[in-house]
């Protein structure tokens, strides 16, 4: 293989990288890290004010929009009934706890595309 021809391959393969990390990965800064006791007592693991997140997947309940963090991960200890059916499931944090690199806040429409990707 030529010198022109690996580094034409070599850059197209980086664009691919690049797109595919834009398209799977979106950070994120926690804005809000206030709990209750309650919620303390059944969620071990939880953000800090202004650290930075990225999303592992995204999750709509009955309480709105959730994410789940690479960074965080919790017991499935969370109880919830589907069509009679029982499960378990991991806490997650509403989206509103949660801005953008830019301080945005975050609303669904910025992060259903979001992948699930595990660190």
């Amino acid at each position: 293989m030529n010198k022109r021809r690996f580094f034409a391959v070599l850059q197209i393969n980086l664009n691919f990288v690049k797109k595919l990390k834009s398209n799977t990965i979106m950070d994120i800064m926690c804005i809000n890290d206030t709990f209750s006791p309650e919620q303390m007592a059944v969620i071990p693991n939880r953000p800090q004010k202004d650290k930075l997140y990225s999303i592992r997947d995204v999750v709509k309940s009955s309480m709105g929009t959730g994410l789940l963090l690479n960074e965080i991960e919790n017991p499935h200890n969370g109880w919830a009934e589907m069509s009679g059916t029982k499960f378990t499931f991991e806490p997650n944090f509403n989206i509103n706890r949660f801005a953008n690199l830019n301080g945005d806040m975050l609303t669904y429409e910025m992060v259903k595309e979001v992948i699930s990707v595990k660190a």
